[in-house]
């Protein structure tokens, strides 16, 4: 729909604003097809077209110097940009119209934040739009070089540190835009759904000083301070932002957002103002956080909660104060990394669609939410980014990061076997059958005597991640354990296509890798695994290999732990899920506890990135897997390949007298009622 319509391009300003004034006759129809690099607001004769925020979503948008990523890339991306459709018909009047369009940084013109390179695109912001009139005739209005544009008093805007918005600035549009042209790109129409102000409440003041208020959210969220204001000219407002207070309670601490010394990234907003009432917030960012900081004169402030609206589909209470924790946890984490349809690791300090993250917990997340296009679209984000030789980047819209060839790239096989189980949609497993066969090529070339040893050439090639000492298990053991697992997934999916010889090929294959695992890292005579060092033996035990006292094994390491469980992610993910299946619930329910034991008595209401240190990111969702295994193993709703939804005998622990859950897969809803009703103690997170 955009294909008359010309790219136009502002060389000047931080947030410039463009200006398209036409005429129409009597119409009546109208529709505006229109994108911008990187983020757009559209207003015809003054209303946006949509309240939707940060459009359009995130993709790659076109090729950059991707040399000068920390992380080496050799591959050749694939790239994508998004435009929008809407009906604008009751925005238009017969006579004189005015299209403005105001221009972002977004993810396309990011300067300041080069922590893993070169996440700039372009010097220049962009725009294209085109009107489709509807009348006697079909008239369209297309960009075309003739527009104007101006300053807006957006002055500084990042997503990563905030927005200086200076109301003495009035648009004057006086500059004339240059016509652009983008090689190797496609426009597509964006299906997934928008990021939107979801809620918005008043905080709490909990410390007035001498100019400044200090404010609780209460809960770990991302979004945006609205403050109004009536400020002298040249006077200004200030909010700064932070999960955590300083251990007094009196000030910011700002170490887990990412600035812990003088020069550190700090998530913070400025508003001048110029002697009348304003209403601020700001326009092309938004901020994780639970507590704020405003400095300045100001008469009200309210707060609004962003992320990509997708339909929540479960519940879940219970009599247990640490699973009500984990389930509430999990959500807000899991939304407050949702934006753009692009689940990141964290909301602040990186902001990047780790596939690591990503994979481990979509299906925990599908239990949860509906997120059938957010995750399609996150999915061809992953295959954007995936090389002639199948290798899948780390970072999906690549933006640099490193991970391994299994626990990240594998999300090419993971995501689209958990979307299929969940979601359905043969076409779908058609188009991305042949890209899940590359990545398997991929990595039968990062194999040696059986295992899988090694990435990129320079780069990173982890294991399992995230334990509380440095990762112990040999990443070759990890990444072969897990990489045979997803072998299984495909072959099942290659069931379901009808070709049965490539379903028996991934399962020799598949047993290959486990007769290398089997000879390099098992101990026959002790039957472990690495020698059980950080829980090796549940990768193993994943695969059905070892023995009876393999699993003995696990189970007196974790009686051994009593206060830190020194697990990384994958393993905990796997610990859960073996301790349910062999009906030890109680165990499994004593590993839950101890990984979120510090974090509940520390108040947190998301989950940490790295369980027992609170200086780091507080909102990481790489230790929520485990919740797919309340769903599935404790409750018993299995959800099968074909879309059949099994109910299972529960497996409670002895310390859980109830349960009210819920959830709807493939249209069918799941509703388990075991126990006696009363009230269930909810965590700070509930």
């Amino acid at each position: 729909m955009l294909e008359n319509a010309k790219w136009i391009a502002c060389d000047k300003f931080e947030t410039p604003v463009v200006e398209r004034r036409f005429r129409l006759e009597d119409f009546s129809s109208a529709s505006l097809y229109i994108t911008g690099l990187g983020y757009f607001e559209a207003y015809i004769n003054g209303m946006p077209v949509t309240n939707d925020l940060f459009l359009p979503a995130q993709t790659d948008y076109h090729a950059r110097d991707t040399q000068k990523f920390s992380y080496p890339i050799g591959d050749t991306l694939h790239y994508r940009i998004h435009y929008l459709e809407f009906d604008v018909a009751a925005l238009l009047r017969p006579g004189e119209n005015v299209l403005h369009i105001v221009l972002g940084n977004g993810w396309y013109r990011q300067k300041k934040r080069q922590a893993e390179g070169n996440m700039c695109y372009g010097e220049s912001l962009l725009a294209r739009y085109a009107f489709r009139i509807r009348g006697e005739k079909e008239t369209w209005i297309c960009s075309n070089g003739s527009e104007r544009y101006g300053e807006t008093g957006i002055l500084e805007s990042n997503l990563y540190y905030g927005e200086t918005i200076d109301a003495r600035v009035e648009p004057r549009f006086t500059e004339q835009v240059r016509l652009a042209h983008i090689e190797g790109t496609r426009l597509v129409p964006q299906r997934c759904p928008g990021d939107r102000v979801v809620s918005a409440f008043a905080p709490r003041c909990i410390r007035r000083k001498k100019g400044a208020c200090l404010y609780d959210a209460g809960e770990n969220v991302t979004g945006f301070v609205e403050v109004e204001t009536c400020l002298p000219s040249g006077a200004a407002v200030t909010l700064t932002f932070s999960e955590n207070l300083t251990s007094d309670g009196k000030d910011l601490d700002t170490a887990s957002t990412g600035c812990s010394g003088e020069g550190g990234q700090l998530q913070r907003d400025f508003f001048i103002g110029d002697g009348r009432p304003h209403t601020f917030k700001p326009r092309f960012c938004f901020h994780s956080f639970r507590y704020f900081e405003i400095q300045g004169d100001y008469k009200t402030v309210k707060v609004h909660v962003v992320h990509t609206d997708v339909p929540s589909l479960s519940e879940f209470t219970c009599d247990n104060p640490t699973l009500n924790w984990l389930y509430d946890a999990f959500r807000r984490t899991l939304l407050d990394n949702l934006h753009g349809c692009i689940p990141s690791d964290c909301p602040h300090r990186e902001r990047l669609g780790y596939t690591g993250d990503g994979q481990l917990t979509a299906e925990a997340a599908m239990y949860c939410f509906d997120l059938s296009g957010a995750y399609r679209k996150w999915m061809e984000d992953i295959f954007d980014g995936q090389g002639e030789s199948g290798h899948i980047q780390h970072t999906a819209p690549f933006q640099g990061g490193g991970g391994g060839p299994a626990g990240w790239g594998g999300a090419a096989i993971v995501l689209p076997y958990q979307y299929y189980r969940f979601y359905g949609g043969r076409d779908f497993l058609e188009e991305n059958y042949p890209r899940m066969l590359r990545f398997v090529s991929y990595m039968r070339s990062r194999t040696e005597d059986g295992l899988i040893v090694r990435e990129e050439e320079g780069g990173w090639c982890l294991g399992d991640w995230g334990s509380h000492t440095a990762p112990a298990i040999d990443p070759a053991f990890v990444n072969t354990c897990l990489f045979a697992g997803q072998l299984e997934m495909l072959a099942r999916l290659a069931e379901e296509l009808g070709r049965p010889a490539d379903a028996e090929g991934f399962r020799a294959e598949k047993k290959g890798y486990e007769a290398a695992v089997l000879q390099n890292y098992y101990k026959e005579e002790t039957g472990d695994f690495c020698g059980n060092v950080q829980f090796a033996n549940v990768f193993g035990l994943a695969l059905g290999l070892g023995r009876e006292d393999t699993f003995t094994h696990v189970c007196e390491a974790l009686d051994g732990c009593h206060e830190i469980l020194d697990i990384g992610m994958f393993a905990m993910d796997l610990l859960v899920q073996i301790l349910f299946q062999r009906k030890d619930a109680d165990r499994a329910l004593a590993a839950i506890e101890l990984l979120c034991g510090q974090m509940m008595e520390a108040g947190a209401t998301t989950v940490w990135e790295y369980p027992y240190r609170q200086e780091l990111s507080n909102c990481h969702h790489m230790f929520c897997g485990m919740v797919r295994s309340l769903f599935s193993e404790m409750l018993g709703i299995r959800l099968h390949l074909d879309g059949r939804v099994e109910t299972l005998p529960p497996k409670l622990p002895a310390k859980v007298g109830y349960v009210r859950a819920k959830t709807l897969l493939r249209g069918q809803e799941v509703c388990v009622n075991i126990g006696r009703a009363t009230p269930a103690p909810r965590s700070a997170a509930g």
